[in-house]
């Protein structure tokens, strides 16, 4: 009724008055149904933050507010993450953050990258590694405080690992994590927007770089005595843009707790011949 009443008072005015007159009476008689709604609202909001505040007084949690993500522009500021001093001529850049490598070969090459980026204070998490020992991701340097473990994600390993994309700094993906390539896909994205480097130990195609262990050769044994004090690895590396030649390394790890520097130096030689020993191998003669 009030908005035929101005329509009748304009009808002798201007066009313009007329609408904007229309306008406003539209306003102020829908303004009573908006604000009974808006109450409404308020009233449900403050119903539900009453019973949260119960819950926490009676289960004695603590509300934590969520941290504060950087955006992709700070993402792409942020510095690459450290890899080992062995591996620089194959990672120059490092490990780019949001970017996916792919690690076969050898867990304790992977914990060795942990570890180097683990002196950072970053967060990690394992998924789908079970045979993964504590007491070998301890002794290659990783921060155990600052590690999460999931070993069988069962079916749920598309939410553990979405979940862990949006906490942690380094995700390794293992070979229990059952993906389909619609799945990896998603976390490849959503890592990139994240932030987050994803170190596959299983086959996840269209990774930037790919790292083989295509050799291994022990030291310490000589003469079949002694102990094992170091292995060598030949680590290939292969991948798309700058990744794309193919190269490789040679890389001494140290066994056990035998610190890096106290273990052998490596003889640079072609690694499909066997090991030089310091001792003559004594003639074989027959017995019994």
């Amino acid at each position: 009724m009030g908005a035929r009443r101005i329509e009748h008072m304009f009808d002798g005015g201007g066009g313009v008055q007329h609408q904007q007159a229309w306008q406003n009476a539209e306003l102020h008689s829908t303004a009573p149904a908006q604000t009974a709604a808006g109450e409404s609202q308020g009233a449900r909001a403050a119903l539900a933050l009453a019973v949260l505040r119960k819950a926490e007084q009676q289960t004695g949690a603590v509300p934590v507010a969520p941290p504060a993500r950087d955006s992709s522009m700070q993402l792409a500021q942020r510095p690459a993450l450290r890899v080992p001093q062995q591996l620089r001529s194959l990672l120059p850049g490092g490990l780019k953050r949001g970017s996916v490598v792919q690690v076969t070969g050898s867990t304790a090459l992977m914990l060795e990258m942990l570890a180097a980026a683990s002196t950072e204070e970053l967060w990690t998490a394992i998924v789908g590694q079970p045979h993964l020992g504590i007491l070998a991701a301890a002794e290659a340097g990783v921060e155990l405080q600052r590690l999460i473990l999931v070993p069988n994600p069962g079916p749920d390993a598309v939410l553990a690992l979405s979940a862990l994309l949006d906490g942690v700094d380094i995700l390794i993906v293992g070979p229990n994590a059952v993906l389909l390539p619609s799945d990896r896909r998603r976390l490849t994205a959503r890592a990139r927007e994240r932030g987050t480097v994803i170190i596959a130990t299983a086959t996840w195609p269209g990774t930037q770089v790919e790292l083989n262990v295509t050799g291994v050769r022990w030291r310490g044994l000589d003469m079949g005595t002694g102990r094992l004090q170091s292995r060598e690895l030949r680590v290939e590396r292969t991948g798309r843009g700058s990744a794309a030649q193919r190269t490789h390394v040679d890389v001494v790890l140290p066994t056990g707790s035998i610190p890096e520097d106290l273990a052998p130096d490596v003889e640079h030689d072609d690694f499909d011949t066997p090991l030089k020993t310091t001792q003559s191998v004594p003639p074989l003669r027959l017995v019994g």
